[in-house]
């Protein structure tokens, strides 16, 4: 899973500056228990982990 971010900016004189798109892991390692996903929250309601699939 990943989050898109996308930022654009002008420069002081008014033309084109700063452009990109660019595609961020949700996950980090850490040492116990390993990777993580930060894009996910266990639903109280049920106990799965949500999203699945898909997001945007």
């Amino acid at each position: 899973m990943f989050f898109e971010i996308t930022a654009t900016g002008t420069n002081p004189d008014g033309s084109p500056g700063l452009s990109f798109s660019q595609a961020v892991p949700t996950s980090i390692y850490r040492p116990q228990p390993g990777w993580k996903n930060l894009g996910t929250v266990t639903d109280s309601r049920n106990g799965k982990i949500m999203p699945t699939g898909a997001t945007r």
